[in-house]
Formats: structure tokens, C-alpha cells, sequence
């Protein structure tokens, strides 16, 4: 018997505090602060998460050349909600 969605196993989330950089092209890069991690994706805080796109790259150290696309899933005030593409 398959069971719906809703009781399916959450992925593991690991709490971090750490920071981060959003990185868009054209601009400076937004130091950002992690607030949990999973193998799929990440729980952000923005200081402006109006200036977040749906999709950006995400740098976990400053001069990181290994960065991660991201798409944004869910947005409540500065915390942002984003999933590893």
C-alpha cells in the first residue's frame, strides 16, 4: 500500500550557522547566513531577499569557484527556502 506524500520520510536537515554568498552575475555577491542543510538543498537568511532571484548560484566560501545552482521554493520575510538544482 503506497501512503500519501504527507507521510513520507523528511529528508535529514542539518542545522548550520555559517555563512554563505549568493552569487549573481553583473553583481556583488550577498553574504547570505545558512540556517540548515540537506543533501538537496539549504535554508537561507537574506539581509535583502527582494534582490534574490528565483534561481542563483550559491558559493559556500567567498573565493569558492564550486558554486551551486539554486532555485527558490519558498520565501517568508528574510528566510528563503531553496532547492539544489
Amino acid at each position: 500500500m503506497l501512503l500519501p506524500k504527507k507521510h513520507l520520510k523528511r529528508e535529514i536537515r542539518r542545522a548550520r550557522h555559517t555563512s554563505a554568498w549568493i552569487v549573481l552575475a553583473g553583481r556583488a555577491d550577498q553574504e547570505c547566513q545558512v540556517l540548515d542543510l540537506s543533501a538537496n538543498g539549504v535554508k537561507v537568511i537574506a539581509e535583502t531577499p527582494s534582490e534574490v532571484p528565483s534561481r542563483f548560484e550559491l558559493a559556500f566560501t567567498q573565493s569558492d569557484q564550486k558554486r551551486r545552482v539554486c532555485n527558490v521554493i519558498w520565501r517568508r520575510g528574510k528566510v528563503i527556502g531553496v532547492q539544489f538544482v
